[in-house]
């Protein structure tokens, strides 16, 4: 049985790997085709709104890893820290409707940032792909700098959260995103030159 049973796992492990060579040789075939065709201010833009994207989807999971496991304090502990709300200024209040209300507030707040995220990886592969890139680049440019920019005046700039890397960062992607992505894009009102298979 044990032979056998080796006899099998040896077969298993030869047909992961021609499966894994495959993969592997698809995926570097697309990548170089891909790459072949989009310009590379066009990629650049692609790859920092990706970044912007894990950015943000990371908030969204802290977030809900705080609440479940330090509860209301750790929520507004995560949400305060700023110039004019330092963490220990800010009190958890006694009543119960009022946490209640607040931590399902933060909640909704995390996850319409994560939400923002995928957003953003639409907007990267689209332009990746060089598909729709124009529509891809407004997308990205006019819904997540609506979401970037009120975050970084009405939250990190008003005092709420502590000016620091990781409250500007996202803004400053975007902005570099939003700066260099138009140098790749096609000309509008002229198809581009990239051809579909």
């Amino acid at each position: 049985m044990e032979v056998q049973h080796c006899a099998v796992e040896g077969s298993l492990a030869r047909a992961d790997s021609h499966v894994a060579v495959s993969v592997r040789k698809f995926f570097e075939c697309a990548l170089l085709d891909i790459m072949a065709g989009t310009p590379a201010a066009q990629k650049a833009g692609a790859a920092l709104f990706l970044l912007w994207s894990v950015l943000h989807l990371w908030v969204p999971l802290e977030g809900y890893r705080v609440y479940l496991t330090e509860g209301a304090a750790g929520c507004f502990h995560m949400l305060t820290g700023g110039a004019k709300v330092p963490h220990g200024a800010y009190k958890v209040s006694p009543d119960a409707a009022t946490v209640f209300a607040n931590t399902y507030l933060f909640l909704n707040f995390v996850t319409d940032v994560g939400s923002a995220g995928v957003l953003g990886l639409f907007v990267a592969r689209g332009l990746w792909l060089n598909e729709n890139p124009w529509l891809c680049y407004t997308l990205g440019t006019v819904v997540i700098g609506i979401c970037d920019l009120a975050f970084l005046f009405f939250m990190v700039l008003s005092g709420v959260i502590a000016l620091g890397p990781e409250t500007v960062a996202g803004p400053v992607i975007w902005f570099v995103a939003v700066a260099v992505t138009p140098f790749g894009l096609p000309k509008t009102g002229k198809k581009s030159s990239v051809k579909k298979a």
